[in-house]
Protein backbone atom coordinates (compact mmCIF):
# COMPACT_ATOMS: atom_id res chain seq x y z
CA UNK A 1 0.00 0.00 0.00
CA UNK A 2 1.41 3.23 -1.13
CA UNK A 3 0.31 6.18 1.33
CA UNK A 4 0.76 9.87 -0.15
CA UNK A 5 1.34 13.01 2.23
CA UNK A 6 0.56 16.23 1.51
CA UNK A 7 2.48 19.50 2.24
CA UNK A 8 -0.50 21.59 3.46
CA UNK A 9 -2.28 21.39 6.40
CA UNK A 10 -3.74 18.14 6.43
CA UNK A 11 -0.16 16.85 7.10
CA UNK A 12 -0.75 16.20 10.81
CA UNK A 13 -4.24 14.60 9.80
CA UNK A 14 -2.57 12.57 7.31
CA UNK A 15 -0.40 11.06 9.90
CA UNK A 16 -2.93 10.35 12.04
CA UNK A 17 -4.65 8.16 9.97
CA UNK A 18 -1.50 6.58 9.19
CA UNK A 19 -1.03 5.99 13.04
CA UNK A 20 -4.81 4.63 13.21
CA UNK A 21 -4.12 2.05 10.09
CA UNK A 22 -0.94 0.84 11.73
CA UNK A 23 -2.43 0.58 15.26
CA UNK A 24 -5.32 -1.72 13.82
CA UNK A 25 -2.83 -3.83 12.04
CA UNK A 26 -0.98 -4.29 14.83
CA UNK A 27 -3.56 -4.69 17.74
CA UNK A 28 -6.32 -6.23 15.77
CA UNK A 29 -5.17 -7.99 12.73
CA UNK A 30 -7.53 -5.85 10.63
CA UNK A 31 -10.38 -7.31 13.19
CA UNK A 32 -9.23 -10.49 11.21
CA UNK A 33 -10.94 -9.51 7.82
CA UNK A 34 -11.29 -11.81 5.25
CA UNK A 35 -10.19 -14.35 8.12
CA UNK A 36 -6.28 -13.43 7.39
CA UNK A 37 -4.99 -14.25 10.68
CA UNK A 38 -1.64 -14.76 9.63
CA UNK A 39 -1.03 -10.62 9.74
CA UNK A 40 1.55 -10.99 11.95
CA UNK A 41 4.54 -11.27 10.96
CA UNK A 42 6.56 -14.53 11.83
CA UNK A 43 3.41 -16.37 13.85
CA UNK A 44 2.19 -19.36 12.26
CA UNK A 45 -1.40 -20.93 12.23
CA UNK A 46 -1.50 -23.30 15.00
CA UNK A 47 -2.58 -26.97 14.57
CA UNK A 48 -5.56 -28.34 16.07
CA UNK A 49 -4.94 -32.29 16.13
CA UNK A 50 -8.55 -34.15 17.25
CA UNK A 51 -8.35 -37.11 19.20
CA UNK A 52 -10.49 -39.91 20.70
CA UNK A 53 -9.98 -43.10 22.46
CA UNK A 54 -9.76 -45.03 19.46
CA UNK A 55 -7.25 -43.05 17.59
CA UNK A 56 -5.07 -41.46 19.99
CA UNK A 57 -2.60 -40.28 16.96
CA UNK A 58 -5.77 -38.12 15.74
CA UNK A 59 -5.91 -36.26 13.01
CA UNK A 60 -5.32 -32.76 11.81
CA UNK A 61 -8.54 -30.71 11.01
CA UNK A 62 -8.65 -26.87 10.18
CA UNK A 63 -11.82 -24.78 10.13
CA UNK A 64 -12.99 -26.32 6.88
CA UNK A 65 -12.81 -29.38 7.78
CA UNK A 66 -15.88 -29.04 10.64
CA UNK A 67 -19.04 -30.45 9.73
CA UNK A 68 -22.14 -30.37 11.86
CA UNK A 69 -21.32 -34.00 13.24
CA UNK A 70 -17.56 -33.56 13.71
CA UNK A 71 -17.80 -32.97 17.27
CA UNK A 72 -20.14 -34.63 19.77
CA UNK A 73 -22.26 -31.62 21.27
CA UNK A 74 -23.61 -33.79 24.17
CA UNK A 75 -20.20 -34.05 25.18
CA UNK A 76 -17.48 -31.72 27.00
CA UNK A 77 -15.48 -30.44 24.20
CA UNK A 78 -11.91 -29.89 25.85
CA UNK A 79 -9.07 -27.99 24.14
CA UNK A 80 -5.44 -28.76 25.41
CA UNK A 81 -3.13 -25.48 24.46
CA UNK A 82 0.66 -26.17 24.37
CA UNK A 83 3.00 -22.98 26.07
CA UNK A 84 6.38 -24.95 25.53
CA UNK A 85 8.90 -22.71 24.72
CA UNK A 86 10.05 -23.18 21.21
CA UNK A 87 13.62 -23.70 22.54
CA UNK A 88 12.88 -26.57 24.89
CA UNK A 89 13.62 -29.91 24.14
CA UNK A 90 10.75 -31.08 22.14
CA UNK A 91 8.60 -32.87 24.44
CA UNK A 92 4.91 -34.51 24.29
CA UNK A 93 4.45 -33.57 28.45
CA UNK A 94 2.40 -31.10 27.77
CA UNK A 95 -0.77 -32.92 26.63
CA UNK A 96 0.30 -36.57 26.81
CA UNK A 97 -1.14 -37.18 30.55
CA UNK A 98 -3.87 -34.71 30.01
CA UNK A 99 -5.39 -36.41 27.34
CA UNK A 100 -4.64 -40.45 28.61
CA UNK A 101 -6.87 -39.21 31.21
CA UNK A 102 -9.62 -37.26 29.44
CA UNK A 103 -9.99 -40.16 27.00
CA UNK A 104 -10.39 -42.01 30.13
CA UNK A 105 -13.20 -40.29 31.61
CA UNK A 106 -15.22 -41.15 28.48
CA UNK A 107 -14.32 -37.07 26.62
CA UNK A 108 -14.81 -37.88 23.24
CA UNK A 109 -13.81 -34.55 21.89
CA UNK A 110 -10.44 -33.85 22.43
CA UNK A 111 -8.27 -31.06 20.64
CA UNK A 112 -4.63 -30.77 20.77
CA UNK A 113 -3.66 -27.25 19.92
CA UNK A 114 -0.05 -26.92 19.06
CA UNK A 115 2.21 -23.73 18.16
CA UNK A 116 5.90 -22.22 17.93
CA UNK A 117 5.96 -20.38 20.82
CA UNK A 118 9.39 -18.00 20.93
CA UNK A 119 9.73 -15.96 24.19
CA UNK A 120 12.40 -14.43 22.66
CA UNK A 121 10.48 -12.85 19.82
CA UNK A 122 7.03 -10.54 20.19
CA UNK A 123 5.86 -13.11 22.91
CA UNK A 124 2.25 -10.70 23.32
CA UNK A 125 1.97 -10.76 19.70
CA UNK A 126 2.35 -14.47 19.03
CA UNK A 127 0.11 -15.06 21.58
CA UNK A 128 -2.71 -12.64 20.75
CA UNK A 129 -2.96 -14.22 17.04
CA UNK A 130 -2.60 -17.76 18.09
CA UNK A 131 -5.63 -16.91 20.65
CA UNK A 132 -7.49 -15.38 17.55
CA UNK A 133 -7.04 -18.82 15.35
CA UNK A 134 -8.58 -20.67 18.42
CA UNK A 135 -11.27 -18.62 18.45
CA UNK A 136 -11.83 -18.74 15.01
CA UNK A 137 -11.82 -22.11 15.22
CA UNK A 138 -14.32 -22.08 18.07
CA UNK A 139 -16.81 -20.02 16.18
CA UNK A 140 -16.79 -22.32 13.47
CA UNK A 141 -17.75 -25.11 15.60
CA UNK A 142 -20.80 -22.79 16.81
CA UNK A 143 -22.00 -22.55 13.64
CA UNK A 144 -21.51 -25.70 11.86
CA UNK A 145 -23.11 -27.46 14.89
CA UNK A 146 -26.11 -24.70 15.30
CA UNK A 147 -25.81 -25.04 18.69
CA UNK A 148 -26.39 -22.27 21.52
CA UNK A 149 -24.28 -23.54 24.12
CA UNK A 150 -21.56 -25.87 23.81
CA UNK A 151 -19.17 -26.85 27.16
CA UNK A 152 -16.08 -25.76 26.19
CA UNK A 153 -13.00 -26.21 28.20
CA UNK A 154 -9.73 -24.54 27.54
CA UNK A 155 -6.49 -26.04 28.99
CA UNK A 156 -3.32 -23.78 28.55
CA UNK A 157 -0.20 -25.09 29.62
CA UNK A 158 2.61 -22.14 30.38
CA UNK A 159 2.12 -19.77 27.19
CA UNK A 160 -0.77 -21.87 26.27
CA UNK A 161 -3.08 -20.06 29.65
CA UNK A 162 -2.48 -17.14 27.99
CA UNK A 163 -3.47 -18.09 24.29
CA UNK A 164 -6.78 -19.24 26.18
CA UNK A 165 -7.49 -16.07 27.88
CA UNK A 166 -7.50 -14.19 24.15
CA UNK A 167 -9.31 -17.15 22.84
CA UNK A 168 -12.04 -16.97 25.18
CA UNK A 169 -12.32 -13.05 25.14
CA UNK A 170 -12.11 -13.48 21.20
CA UNK A 171 -14.85 -16.41 21.23
CA UNK A 172 -16.91 -13.88 23.34
CA UNK A 173 -16.01 -11.18 20.90
CA UNK A 174 -17.25 -13.45 17.80
CA UNK A 175 -20.09 -15.10 19.12
CA UNK A 176 -21.48 -13.14 22.36
CA UNK A 177 -21.16 -16.46 24.21
CA UNK A 178 -18.65 -17.50 26.82
CA UNK A 179 -16.42 -20.88 26.79
CA UNK A 180 -17.59 -22.75 29.93
CA UNK A 181 -14.29 -22.77 31.61
CA UNK A 182 -10.71 -21.65 31.19
CA UNK A 183 -7.72 -23.54 33.26
CA UNK A 184 -4.61 -22.11 33.19
CA UNK A 185 -1.06 -24.39 34.68
CA UNK A 186 1.32 -22.32 35.49
CA UNK A 187 0.53 -19.11 33.28
CA UNK A 188 3.63 -17.32 32.03
CA UNK A 189 3.78 -14.33 34.41
CA UNK A 190 5.71 -12.05 31.97
CA UNK A 191 2.59 -11.29 29.84
CA UNK A 192 0.41 -11.24 33.33
CA UNK A 193 0.59 -7.38 32.23
CA UNK A 194 -0.54 -7.95 29.08
CA UNK A 195 -4.32 -6.99 29.20
CA UNK A 196 -5.12 -8.73 26.33
CA UNK A 197 -3.65 -11.58 27.62
CA UNK A 198 -4.95 -11.41 31.04
CA UNK A 199 -6.47 -14.56 32.49
CA UNK A 200 -10.03 -12.55 33.34
CA UNK A 201 -12.59 -13.93 35.11
CA UNK A 202 -15.19 -12.68 32.04
CA UNK A 203 -13.55 -14.71 29.68
CA UNK A 204 -15.08 -18.03 30.85
CA UNK A 205 -17.80 -19.40 33.17
CA UNK A 206 -15.29 -20.13 35.78
CA UNK A 207 -11.97 -19.80 35.59
CA UNK A 208 -9.44 -21.73 37.78
CA UNK A 209 -5.52 -21.13 37.62
CA UNK A 210 -2.77 -23.47 39.49
CA UNK A 211 0.68 -22.12 40.17
CA UNK A 212 3.83 -24.22 41.17
CA UNK A 213 5.75 -21.98 42.33
CA UNK A 214 4.89 -20.77 46.15
CA UNK A 215 7.53 -17.49 45.98
CA UNK A 216 4.91 -15.98 43.27
CA UNK A 217 1.81 -15.84 45.80
CA UNK A 218 0.67 -12.22 46.48
CA UNK A 219 3.30 -10.94 44.11
CA UNK A 220 1.23 -10.42 40.61
CA UNK A 221 -2.44 -9.20 39.96
CA UNK A 222 -5.33 -11.59 41.21
CA UNK A 223 -6.17 -14.18 38.02
CA UNK A 224 -9.32 -16.51 37.67
CA UNK A 225 -12.06 -16.82 40.07
CA UNK A 226 -10.13 -19.84 42.07
CA UNK A 227 -5.86 -20.19 42.43
CA UNK A 228 -4.35 -22.70 43.55
CA UNK A 229 -0.58 -22.97 45.12
CA UNK A 230 1.26 -26.28 44.62
CA UNK A 231 3.37 -27.05 47.65
CA UNK A 232 5.41 -30.05 46.36
CA UNK A 233 9.13 -28.72 47.67
CA UNK A 234 9.44 -32.57 49.61
CA UNK A 235 9.07 -34.62 46.69
CA UNK A 236 9.94 -32.26 43.74
CA UNK A 237 12.09 -34.83 42.24
CA UNK A 238 9.23 -37.14 41.59
CA UNK A 239 7.90 -34.27 39.42
CA UNK A 240 10.94 -33.41 36.75
CA UNK A 241 8.57 -31.16 34.90
CA UNK A 242 5.07 -29.31 34.12
CA UNK A 243 4.32 -30.43 37.84
CA UNK A 244 0.61 -28.13 37.19
CA UNK A 245 -0.20 -29.80 34.30
CA UNK A 246 0.96 -33.48 35.44
CA UNK A 247 -1.06 -33.12 39.28
CA UNK A 248 -3.99 -31.30 37.35
CA UNK A 249 -4.03 -34.54 35.39
CA UNK A 250 -4.10 -36.86 37.77
CA UNK A 251 -7.34 -34.82 39.16
CA UNK A 252 -9.20 -35.85 36.22
CA UNK A 253 -10.24 -38.98 37.30
CA UNK A 254 -9.86 -38.75 40.92
CA UNK A 255 -10.61 -36.66 43.91
CA UNK A 256 -7.08 -37.04 45.93
CA UNK A 257 -5.66 -33.84 46.49
CA UNK A 258 -7.34 -30.81 48.22
CA UNK A 259 -6.89 -27.58 48.74
CA UNK A 260 -7.01 -25.56 51.55
CA UNK A 261 -7.71 -22.02 52.03
CA UNK A 262 -4.65 -19.81 53.58
CA UNK A 263 -4.02 -16.44 53.99
CA UNK A 264 -0.32 -16.85 53.27
CA UNK A 265 2.67 -19.24 52.26
CA UNK A 266 3.88 -18.95 56.06
CA UNK A 267 0.40 -19.75 57.80
CA UNK A 268 0.08 -22.60 55.23
CA UNK A 269 3.57 -24.03 55.95
CA UNK A 270 2.64 -23.40 60.01
CA UNK A 271 0.15 -25.93 59.45
CA UNK A 272 -2.37 -23.35 60.71
CA UNK A 273 -4.76 -22.82 58.16
CA UNK A 274 -5.57 -27.19 58.44
CA UNK A 275 -9.24 -26.61 60.02
CA UNK A 276 -9.74 -23.92 56.78
CA UNK A 277 -12.24 -24.63 53.95
CA UNK A 278 -11.08 -27.07 51.89
CA UNK A 279 -12.15 -27.78 48.18
CA UNK A 280 -11.48 -30.75 45.64
CA UNK A 281 -8.66 -29.51 43.64
CA UNK A 282 -8.61 -29.74 39.60
CA UNK A 283 -10.86 -30.93 37.39
CA UNK A 284 -13.69 -31.76 39.91
CA UNK A 285 -13.47 -28.38 41.54
CA UNK A 286 -16.48 -26.91 42.92
CA UNK A 287 -17.51 -24.03 40.42
CA UNK A 288 -18.82 -21.95 43.20
CA UNK A 289 -14.99 -22.02 44.85
CA UNK A 290 -13.45 -18.08 44.77
CA UNK A 291 -10.15 -17.29 46.37
CA UNK A 292 -6.77 -18.63 46.81
CA UNK A 293 -6.23 -22.33 48.01
CA UNK A 294 -3.04 -24.36 49.16
CA UNK A 295 -2.16 -28.45 47.80
CA UNK A 296 -0.08 -30.48 49.83
CA UNK A 297 1.24 -32.40 46.85
CA UNK A 298 3.27 -34.63 48.95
Amino acid sequence: MKVYLSNGPSFVKDIKMIGSILKLRTLSCFLLLLSNLSCIKGVEEPTFRYVTAYNKEGQLMRTEDIEKTSVNVLKPIIFIINGLDKGAAKSDAWYKDLMEEYLERQVHNVFLVDWKFDSKSHASNQTQSTGFFVGEFIRVIFNKTGESYLDIHLVGVLAGSRVAAVAGKRVLELTGRKVNRITALDPTYYLINDENAKIDIGDANFVDVVHSDLSKFGKFPEEGHVRFYLDDEECRKDFTELIATKLFASSINSDKFKGVKCGSVEDFKKGKCEKNESVVFGENVDKSARGDYFVAVC
